[in-house]
Protein backbone atom coordinates (compact mmCIF):
# COMPACT_ATOMS: atom_id res chain seq x y z
CA UNK A 1 0.00 0.00 0.00
CA UNK A 2 2.76 2.44 0.98
CA UNK A 3 5.14 1.25 -2.02
CA UNK A 4 6.50 3.07 -4.59
CA UNK A 5 5.91 2.33 -8.20
CA UNK A 6 9.09 2.24 -10.14
CA UNK A 7 9.60 2.53 -13.81
CA UNK A 8 9.58 -1.17 -15.64
CA UNK A 9 9.88 -2.62 -19.02
CA UNK A 10 6.68 -0.43 -20.18
CA UNK A 11 8.60 2.50 -18.90
CA UNK A 12 5.74 3.96 -16.74
CA UNK A 13 6.77 6.60 -14.44
CA UNK A 14 6.98 6.41 -10.51
CA UNK A 15 3.56 6.39 -9.14
CA UNK A 16 1.22 5.58 -6.76
CA UNK A 17 -2.64 6.01 -7.32
CA UNK A 18 -3.88 4.58 -4.32
CA UNK A 19 -1.55 7.14 -2.57
CA UNK A 20 -3.09 10.07 -4.13
CA UNK A 21 -6.41 8.66 -3.87
CA UNK A 22 -5.62 8.47 0.41
CA UNK A 23 -4.70 11.63 0.59
CA UNK A 24 -7.43 13.87 -0.84
CA UNK A 25 -10.13 11.44 0.68
CA UNK A 26 -8.28 12.33 4.02
CA UNK A 27 -8.60 15.61 3.20
CA UNK A 28 -12.11 16.03 2.19
CA UNK A 29 -13.07 14.03 5.72
CA UNK A 30 -10.84 15.12 8.30
CA UNK A 31 -10.15 18.67 9.51
CA UNK A 32 -6.59 17.64 11.01
CA UNK A 33 -5.92 15.73 7.93
CA UNK A 34 -6.90 19.01 5.92
CA UNK A 35 -4.44 20.99 7.76
CA UNK A 36 -1.42 18.86 8.44
CA UNK A 37 -1.32 18.05 4.64
CA UNK A 38 -2.08 22.09 3.59
CA UNK A 39 0.41 23.67 6.33
CA UNK A 40 2.84 20.92 6.86
CA UNK A 41 3.85 17.94 4.54
CA UNK A 42 4.79 20.49 1.27
CA UNK A 43 2.46 19.46 -1.00
CA UNK A 44 1.21 20.95 -3.96
CA UNK A 45 -1.23 20.26 -6.70
CA UNK A 46 2.06 19.84 -9.16
CA UNK A 47 2.96 16.84 -6.96
CA UNK A 48 0.21 14.65 -8.36
CA UNK A 49 0.78 12.51 -10.91
CA UNK A 50 -3.19 12.72 -12.66
CA UNK A 51 -4.52 15.65 -13.73
CA UNK A 52 -7.56 15.01 -12.01
CA UNK A 53 -6.07 14.52 -8.73
CA UNK A 54 -4.29 18.10 -9.43
CA UNK A 55 -7.38 19.82 -9.68
CA UNK A 56 -9.43 18.14 -6.74
CA UNK A 57 -6.29 19.16 -4.78
CA UNK A 58 -6.31 22.75 -5.70
CA UNK A 59 -9.83 22.97 -5.09
CA UNK A 60 -9.79 21.90 -1.77
CA UNK A 61 -7.11 23.75 -0.83
CA UNK A 62 -9.01 27.19 -2.72
CA UNK A 63 -12.07 26.49 -0.77
CA UNK A 64 -10.45 25.62 2.66
CA UNK A 65 -8.92 29.03 2.37
CA UNK A 66 -12.58 30.94 1.61
CA UNK A 67 -14.37 28.85 3.55
CA UNK A 68 -12.79 27.74 6.51
CA UNK A 69 -13.62 24.39 6.26
CA UNK A 70 -14.41 21.80 3.81
CA UNK A 71 -16.58 18.81 2.38
CA UNK A 72 -17.28 16.57 -0.35
CA UNK A 73 -20.18 18.56 -1.03
CA UNK A 74 -18.69 22.03 -1.39
CA UNK A 75 -15.56 20.86 -3.81
CA UNK A 76 -18.27 18.71 -5.82
CA UNK A 77 -19.91 21.91 -6.38
CA UNK A 78 -16.27 23.70 -7.71
CA UNK A 79 -15.66 21.13 -10.23
CA UNK A 80 -19.05 19.03 -10.80
CA UNK A 81 -17.44 17.16 -13.36
CA UNK A 82 -15.39 15.30 -10.81
CA UNK A 83 -18.54 14.30 -8.16
CA UNK A 84 -18.00 10.99 -8.34
CA UNK A 85 -14.43 10.88 -8.50
CA UNK A 86 -15.05 12.66 -5.27
CA UNK A 87 -17.25 10.76 -3.61
CA UNK A 88 -15.58 7.33 -4.02
CA UNK A 89 -12.55 9.08 -2.70
CA UNK A 90 -14.24 9.83 0.22
CA UNK A 91 -15.07 5.99 0.32
CA UNK A 92 -12.04 4.79 -0.25
CA UNK A 93 -9.60 6.74 2.29
CA UNK A 94 -8.30 3.88 4.54
CA UNK A 95 -7.75 6.11 8.06
CA UNK A 96 -7.74 9.74 7.46
CA UNK A 97 -5.36 9.69 10.75
CA UNK A 98 -2.43 8.51 8.20
CA UNK A 99 -2.43 11.68 5.92
CA UNK A 100 1.24 12.76 6.17
CA UNK A 101 2.47 9.15 5.34
CA UNK A 102 -0.18 9.22 2.31
CA UNK A 103 1.41 12.72 1.14
CA UNK A 104 4.93 11.83 2.00
CA UNK A 105 4.32 8.69 -0.76
CA UNK A 106 2.79 10.96 -2.81
CA UNK A 107 6.03 13.53 -2.42
CA UNK A 108 8.69 10.69 -3.43
CA UNK A 109 7.30 9.40 -6.28
CA UNK A 110 6.51 13.49 -7.74
CA UNK A 111 10.48 13.37 -6.28
CA UNK A 112 11.25 10.44 -8.22
CA UNK A 113 9.60 11.85 -11.53
CA UNK A 114 11.22 14.25 -11.46
CA UNK A 115 14.98 13.23 -11.10
CA UNK A 116 14.08 10.11 -14.33
CA UNK A 117 12.90 13.42 -16.09
CA UNK A 118 16.30 15.30 -15.45
CA UNK A 119 18.39 12.13 -16.17
CA UNK A 120 16.73 11.83 -19.56
CA UNK A 121 17.28 15.18 -20.75
CA UNK A 122 21.12 14.95 -19.48
CA UNK A 123 21.18 11.98 -21.67
CA UNK A 124 19.40 13.64 -24.37
CA UNK A 125 21.82 17.02 -23.87
CA UNK A 126 24.56 14.83 -24.08
CA UNK A 127 23.59 13.98 -27.64
CA UNK A 128 23.08 17.09 -29.02
CA UNK A 129 25.61 17.44 -30.83
CA UNK A 130 24.54 19.44 -33.37
CA UNK A 131 23.38 22.31 -30.98
CA UNK A 132 25.90 23.13 -28.14
CA UNK A 133 23.69 25.87 -26.95
CA UNK A 134 20.23 23.72 -26.97
CA UNK A 135 22.68 20.69 -25.56
CA UNK A 136 23.87 22.86 -22.81
CA UNK A 137 20.37 24.43 -21.71
CA UNK A 138 18.89 20.62 -21.62
CA UNK A 139 21.76 19.62 -19.73
CA UNK A 140 21.25 22.30 -17.17
CA UNK A 141 17.42 21.66 -16.94
CA UNK A 142 18.11 18.22 -16.49
CA UNK A 143 20.90 18.61 -13.55
CA UNK A 144 17.87 21.29 -11.72
CA UNK A 145 15.29 18.30 -11.95
CA UNK A 146 17.86 15.77 -10.86
CA UNK A 147 18.46 17.72 -7.75
CA UNK A 148 14.88 17.82 -6.87
CA UNK A 149 13.99 17.79 -3.08
CA UNK A 150 10.05 17.67 -2.15
CA UNK A 151 10.39 17.02 1.13
CA UNK A 152 8.87 20.11 3.37
CA UNK A 153 12.38 21.89 4.26
CA UNK A 154 12.74 22.38 0.51
CA UNK A 155 9.13 23.86 0.40
CA UNK A 156 8.85 27.30 1.73
CA UNK A 157 5.67 29.05 3.35
CA UNK A 158 5.38 32.81 2.22
CA UNK A 159 5.23 35.66 4.67
CA UNK A 160 1.81 36.31 3.50
CA UNK A 161 0.50 32.94 4.26
CA UNK A 162 2.14 32.35 7.96
CA UNK A 163 0.22 35.62 8.51
CA UNK A 164 -2.90 34.47 7.15
CA UNK A 165 -2.79 31.49 9.21
CA UNK A 166 -2.29 33.06 12.60
CA UNK A 167 -4.98 35.56 11.61
CA UNK A 168 -7.76 32.49 10.81
CA UNK A 169 -6.89 31.61 14.05
CA UNK A 170 -7.30 34.68 15.58
CA UNK A 171 -10.94 35.08 13.56
CA UNK A 172 -12.18 31.15 15.41
CA UNK A 173 -11.95 32.85 18.88
CA UNK A 174 -10.43 29.67 20.04
CA UNK A 175 -7.00 29.45 22.77
CA UNK A 176 -4.24 28.28 21.15
CA UNK A 177 -3.62 24.48 22.43
CA UNK A 178 -1.12 23.66 24.65
CA UNK A 179 -0.97 20.09 26.68
CA UNK A 180 -0.82 20.92 30.12
CA UNK A 181 1.50 19.38 33.00
CA UNK A 182 0.28 18.57 36.22
CA UNK A 183 1.73 22.01 38.12
CA UNK A 184 0.27 25.80 37.35
CA UNK A 185 3.74 27.09 38.30
CA UNK A 186 5.47 25.31 35.96
CA UNK A 187 3.25 25.57 33.25
CA UNK A 188 3.39 29.32 33.64
CA UNK A 189 7.06 28.81 32.39
CA UNK A 190 6.24 27.24 29.21
CA UNK A 191 3.64 29.77 28.37
CA UNK A 192 0.76 27.82 29.19
CA UNK A 193 1.82 23.80 28.69
CA UNK A 194 3.95 22.22 25.74
CA UNK A 195 2.99 22.64 22.45
CA UNK A 196 2.91 20.46 19.06
CA UNK A 197 6.25 20.41 16.47
CA UNK A 198 8.44 20.76 19.78
CA UNK A 199 10.83 18.46 21.88
CA UNK A 200 10.97 19.07 25.53
CA UNK A 201 13.32 17.21 28.09
CA UNK A 202 13.02 15.09 31.15
CA UNK A 203 16.38 14.36 33.11
CA UNK A 204 17.63 13.04 36.17
CA UNK A 205 20.20 10.81 38.18
CA UNK A 206 19.27 7.42 37.97
CA UNK A 207 17.27 6.38 40.92
CA UNK A 208 15.70 10.24 41.21
CA UNK A 209 12.01 8.89 39.80
CA UNK A 210 11.86 9.92 35.98
CA UNK A 211 9.89 7.43 34.78
CA UNK A 212 6.98 7.70 37.45
CA UNK A 213 7.29 11.40 36.27
CA UNK A 214 6.74 10.84 32.94
CA UNK A 215 3.79 8.32 33.63
CA UNK A 216 2.24 10.88 35.85
CA UNK A 217 2.93 13.35 32.97
CA UNK A 218 1.19 11.33 30.26
CA UNK A 219 -1.54 10.33 32.40
CA UNK A 220 -2.19 14.12 32.39
CA UNK A 221 -2.17 14.70 28.59
CA UNK A 222 -4.56 11.44 28.30
CA UNK A 223 -6.88 13.50 31.08
CA UNK A 224 -6.80 16.29 28.44
CA UNK A 225 -8.20 13.79 25.67
CA UNK A 226 -4.38 13.45 23.86
CA UNK A 227 -3.40 10.35 22.33
CA UNK A 228 0.10 9.61 24.22
CA UNK A 229 2.49 7.21 23.42
CA UNK A 230 5.79 5.86 25.49
CA UNK A 231 8.88 3.80 23.57
CA UNK A 232 10.39 2.30 26.04
CA UNK A 233 13.77 1.33 25.96
CA UNK A 234 14.96 -0.13 28.93
CA UNK A 235 11.60 -1.23 30.68
CA UNK A 236 8.68 -4.35 29.94
CA UNK A 237 5.64 -3.64 29.15
CA UNK A 238 4.70 -5.52 32.62
CA UNK A 239 6.46 -3.44 34.91
CA UNK A 240 5.64 -0.40 33.71
CA UNK A 241 1.75 -1.30 34.01
CA UNK A 242 2.46 -2.96 37.76
CA UNK A 243 4.27 0.45 38.25
CA UNK A 244 0.84 2.70 37.12
CA UNK A 245 -1.35 -0.12 39.49
CA UNK A 246 1.25 0.62 42.67
CA UNK A 247 0.36 4.61 42.08
CA UNK A 248 -2.94 4.59 41.35
CA UNK A 249 -3.79 2.07 44.45
CA UNK A 250 -0.88 1.82 46.90
CA UNK A 251 -0.22 -2.17 46.47
CA UNK A 252 3.17 -2.34 46.56
CA UNK A 253 5.07 -2.57 43.18
CA UNK A 254 7.00 -6.31 44.84
CA UNK A 255 3.66 -7.65 45.56
CA UNK A 256 2.22 -6.84 42.45
CA UNK A 257 5.14 -8.05 40.18
CA UNK A 258 5.32 -11.81 42.25
CA UNK A 259 1.92 -11.88 42.64
CA UNK A 260 1.63 -12.03 46.13
CA UNK A 261 -2.15 -10.30 46.36
CA UNK A 262 -4.17 -10.87 49.27
CA UNK A 263 -8.15 -10.61 48.11
CA UNK A 264 -8.09 -7.00 49.73
CA UNK A 265 -5.42 -5.99 46.82
CA UNK A 266 -7.16 -8.28 43.78
CA UNK A 267 -10.38 -5.22 44.85
CA UNK A 268 -8.16 -2.13 44.46
CA UNK A 269 -6.35 -3.57 41.33
CA UNK A 270 -9.70 -4.90 39.93
CA UNK A 271 -11.29 -0.76 40.95
CA UNK A 272 -8.01 0.95 39.66
CA UNK A 273 -8.88 -1.11 36.10
CA UNK A 274 -12.35 0.15 35.90
CA UNK A 275 -11.97 3.38 36.76
CA UNK A 276 -9.52 3.97 33.93
CA UNK A 277 -11.55 1.71 31.32
CA UNK A 278 -9.74 -1.25 31.44
CA UNK A 279 -6.47 0.81 29.86
CA UNK A 280 -3.52 2.25 30.40
CA UNK A 281 -3.40 6.09 29.86
CA UNK A 282 -0.85 5.40 26.75
CA UNK A 283 0.00 2.84 24.15
CA UNK A 284 3.86 1.25 25.16
CA UNK A 285 6.40 0.29 22.75
CA UNK A 286 9.28 -2.15 23.94
CA UNK A 287 11.49 -0.79 21.91
CA UNK A 288 14.83 -2.18 23.31
CA UNK A 289 17.57 -1.56 20.88
CA UNK A 290 15.11 0.10 18.18
CA UNK A 291 16.90 2.47 16.00
CA UNK A 292 16.10 6.49 15.86
CA UNK A 293 14.47 5.98 12.59
CA UNK A 294 12.48 3.38 13.52
CA UNK A 295 11.27 5.02 16.56
CA UNK A 296 10.42 8.01 14.46
CA UNK A 297 8.72 6.04 11.53
CA UNK A 298 6.08 4.52 14.00
CA UNK A 299 5.60 8.19 15.77
CA UNK A 300 4.66 9.30 12.34
CA UNK A 301 2.55 6.24 11.39
CA UNK A 302 0.68 6.11 15.37
CA UNK A 303 -0.58 9.69 14.84
CA UNK A 304 -0.10 11.02 18.20
CA UNK A 305 -0.16 14.03 20.51
CA UNK A 306 2.68 13.22 22.79
CA UNK A 307 4.80 10.82 22.70
CA UNK A 308 8.09 10.10 25.05
CA UNK A 309 10.94 8.13 24.47
CA UNK A 310 12.63 6.54 27.72
CA UNK A 311 14.95 6.68 27.64
CA UNK A 312 16.67 8.62 25.03
CA UNK A 313 19.87 7.59 25.62
CA UNK A 314 19.52 4.09 25.69
CA UNK A 315 19.16 4.17 21.35
CA UNK A 316 21.77 2.12 20.12
CA UNK A 317 24.70 5.04 19.35
CA UNK A 318 24.04 7.53 21.42
CA UNK A 319 27.02 7.30 23.68
CA UNK A 320 28.41 8.46 20.60
CA UNK A 321 28.79 12.39 20.72
CA UNK A 322 27.49 12.65 16.69
CA UNK A 323 25.30 9.99 16.62
CA UNK A 324 23.66 11.50 19.86
CA UNK A 325 23.73 14.78 18.00
CA UNK A 326 22.02 13.11 14.93
CA UNK A 327 19.36 11.23 16.83
CA UNK A 328 18.30 14.66 19.09
CA UNK A 329 18.33 16.40 15.66
CA UNK A 330 15.37 13.62 14.30
CA UNK A 331 13.81 13.78 17.40
CA UNK A 332 13.22 17.62 16.80
CA UNK A 333 12.49 17.21 13.34
CA UNK A 334 9.71 14.18 13.61
CA UNK A 335 7.88 16.28 16.19
CA UNK A 336 7.66 19.29 13.79
CA UNK A 337 6.54 16.25 10.87
CA UNK A 338 4.19 14.63 12.76
CA UNK A 339 2.88 17.29 14.21
CA UNK A 340 3.18 16.26 18.26
CA UNK A 341 5.06 17.14 20.61
CA UNK A 342 8.19 14.63 21.51
CA UNK A 343 9.78 13.99 25.29
CA UNK A 344 12.96 12.91 25.18
CA UNK A 345 13.71 11.17 29.06
CA UNK A 346 17.38 11.59 29.49
CA UNK A 347 20.06 9.85 31.79
CA UNK A 348 22.92 11.83 32.91
CA UNK A 349 26.82 12.22 32.73
CA UNK A 350 28.87 10.41 35.57
CA UNK A 351 31.74 13.31 35.31
CA UNK A 352 30.50 15.57 37.95
CA UNK A 353 29.96 12.31 40.47
CA UNK A 354 33.05 12.74 42.52
CA UNK A 355 31.46 12.28 46.16
CA UNK A 356 32.92 9.01 47.46
CA UNK A 357 29.52 8.19 49.46
CA UNK A 358 28.08 8.62 45.63
CA UNK A 359 25.90 11.60 46.35
CA UNK A 360 24.59 13.66 43.59
CA UNK A 361 24.48 17.00 42.89
CA UNK A 362 21.97 19.25 41.59
CA UNK A 363 21.78 18.57 37.97
CA UNK A 364 22.83 21.66 35.67
CA UNK A 365 22.83 21.26 31.35
CA UNK A 366 26.41 20.23 30.79
CA UNK A 367 24.64 16.99 32.50
CA UNK A 368 22.79 16.33 29.95
CA UNK A 369 24.06 13.21 28.16
CA UNK A 370 24.73 13.80 24.50
CA UNK A 371 27.42 16.72 24.15
CA UNK A 372 24.93 19.35 24.45
CA UNK A 373 22.20 18.13 21.53
CA UNK A 374 19.71 17.30 23.64
CA UNK A 375 19.64 21.04 25.17
CA UNK A 376 20.31 22.68 21.93
CA UNK A 377 17.30 20.97 20.24
CA UNK A 378 14.78 20.93 23.42
CA UNK A 379 12.69 24.16 23.90
CA UNK A 380 12.39 23.18 27.73
CA UNK A 381 14.53 20.89 30.31
CA UNK A 382 12.91 19.83 33.25
CA UNK A 383 15.18 18.23 35.79
CA UNK A 384 14.00 16.09 38.74
CA UNK A 385 15.96 16.06 41.87
CA UNK A 386 15.88 14.46 45.15
CA UNK A 387 17.49 15.19 48.48
CA UNK A 388 19.86 12.65 49.95
CA UNK A 389 21.84 11.86 53.18
CA UNK A 390 24.94 11.30 53.72
CA UNK A 391 25.37 7.88 52.84
CA UNK A 392 23.49 9.12 49.56
CA UNK A 393 20.17 7.14 50.37
CA UNK A 394 17.96 8.71 48.13
CA UNK A 395 15.41 11.21 50.55
CA UNK A 396 11.94 11.35 49.75
CA UNK A 397 12.02 15.27 49.25
CA UNK A 398 12.67 16.95 46.06
CA UNK A 399 12.50 19.66 43.58
CA UNK A 400 11.12 19.92 40.05
CA UNK A 401 13.00 23.16 38.06
CA UNK A 402 12.88 24.08 34.72
CA UNK A 403 17.20 24.28 33.68
CA UNK A 404 15.62 25.92 30.03
CA UNK A 405 13.07 27.17 28.54
CA UNK A 406 12.82 28.66 24.82
CA UNK A 407 10.33 31.37 26.02
CA UNK A 408 9.26 32.30 29.43
CA UNK A 409 10.67 31.93 32.61
CA UNK A 410 12.61 29.12 34.36
CA UNK A 411 10.83 28.09 37.79
CA UNK A 412 10.78 25.62 40.12
CA UNK A 413 8.80 23.75 42.37
CA UNK A 414 9.01 21.62 45.65
CA UNK A 415 7.96 18.00 45.97
CA UNK A 416 8.01 14.69 48.52
CA UNK A 417 7.64 11.05 47.31
CA UNK A 418 4.81 8.94 48.75
CA UNK A 419 6.58 5.67 50.47
CA UNK A 420 2.93 3.95 49.59
CA UNK A 421 2.26 5.06 45.89
CA UNK A 422 5.53 6.72 44.65
CA UNK A 423 4.17 9.82 43.82
CA UNK A 424 5.45 13.44 44.48
CA UNK A 425 3.31 15.73 46.11
CA UNK A 426 3.64 19.22 45.52
CA UNK A 427 4.88 20.88 48.71
CA UNK A 428 4.02 24.25 50.50
CA UNK A 429 3.53 26.79 49.81
CA UNK A 430 0.22 24.99 48.22
CA UNK A 431 -1.16 23.26 51.08
CA UNK A 432 -1.43 19.56 51.90
CA UNK A 433 -4.27 17.30 52.42
CA UNK A 434 -4.18 15.60 55.52
CA UNK A 435 -4.27 11.99 54.00
CA UNK A 436 -1.43 13.02 51.44
CA UNK A 437 0.39 13.89 54.85
CA UNK A 438 -0.02 10.27 55.85
CA UNK A 439 1.12 8.42 52.45
CA UNK A 440 4.48 10.27 52.97
CA UNK A 441 7.08 8.30 54.87
CA UNK A 442 10.76 7.37 55.38
CA UNK A 443 11.78 5.87 52.54
CA UNK A 444 14.50 3.10 51.59
CA UNK A 445 16.97 3.49 49.60
CA UNK A 446 16.09 3.68 46.16
CA UNK A 447 16.56 2.11 42.89
CA UNK A 448 15.12 2.03 39.64
CA UNK A 449 12.71 0.36 40.32
CA UNK A 450 11.39 2.64 42.73
CA UNK A 451 11.57 5.56 40.81
CA UNK A 452 8.72 8.23 42.42
CA UNK A 453 5.77 9.70 40.36
CA UNK A 454 4.32 13.45 40.80
CA UNK A 455 0.95 13.93 41.68
CA UNK A 456 -0.52 17.12 40.98
CA UNK A 457 -2.76 19.37 43.43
Amino acid sequence: MGSVTMPGQDDSPPTNIEMEESVLGAMLVNERALKQVRVDSGLTSKHFYLDRHRQIFATICRVAVRSGAVDSLLVSNEIPEHKDVIADLVAKVPAPGNAMHYARIVLLNAQLRAKLEGAQLIQQGVHERADEERSAALVREGLQLAASDYTIEAEPTSGEEILDELFDHFDRDEEGEVFELPWAVLNESVLGGYRRKQMSVIAGWTGMGKSWLLDDIMAGFDSQGYKAAIFATEMSREERAARWLTAQTGVSLEKILRNRLDPDDHLKLARARAEANGRLPFDYFEAFEWSADKICERIIFGDYDVVAIDPVTEIPGFEETETASKISRRLATVAGRADCHVIAVSHLNRNRLRDPKGVKPRPVLADLKGSGALETNAHAVLFLHRKQDAEAHIMPEGELFYAKVRNGVPKEINVVQSSRTHRFLHLPPEPVHEQDKLEVGNMAPSHDTGEGRVFPF
